[in-house]
């Protein structure tokens, strides 16, 4: 089954939109990390895009900060892309999982349900994406793709009788 990266990368490059703000806001050390970070995503340099999300949670893991505290999620989803997309999906499902449950309100968890169920997919986890996507399904630009990947991910389990 193709992967649909082009909803992936729209996502990332609409989520630095958002986010850019906020890490100018944070000044030289934290934004700097964030913007490389970024920078790296967007180039394909997945490794060191891993290492800079990394080393931001690790510099902020003590912020009180609000302008760092309301990057984080978008740290998390970003750290998460970076190992999707260098195809590490157990990480990239540890840490969209982590994401969900440190923040469950963030305006990521739309997408944030999707990629996960892919990585989840693209691990071979395939009942565990199956409810994943019956979860993106309600989000109206991820229902089509999440049906048509609950179906792949049925018929990967040896039950396409349900897919139907």
């Amino acid at each position: 089954m193709k992967k649909p990266a082009s909803l992936w990368i729209l996502c990332l490059l609409s989520l630095t939109l958002v986010t850019a703000e906020t890490a100018r806001a944070q000044g030289g050390g934290l934004g700097g990390l964030y913007n490389g970070a970024q920078r790296a995503l967007q180039n394909g340099d997945y490794a060191k895009a891993i290492g800079a999300f990394q080393n931001y949670l690790d510099a902020a893991k003590d912020s009180k900060d609000p302008a760092v505290l309301n990057t984080l999620d978008a740290v998390y989803y970003g750290l998460g892309s970076a190992f999707f997309n260098n195809k590490q999906y157990t990480e990239a499902a540890d840490k969209l999982t982590e994401l969900l449950k440190r923040f469950p309100n963030s305006r990521l968890v739309p997408e944030v349900q999707f990629f996960l169920a892919q990585a989840l997919f693209f691990k071979g986890d395939h009942a565990k994406a199956q409810e994943g996507f019956k979860l993106a399904e309600k989000t109206p630009r991820f229902r089509e793709d999440s049906l048509l990947f609950q179906a792949e991910a049925l018929r990967k389990a040896g039950k396409a009788s349900e897919a139907a």
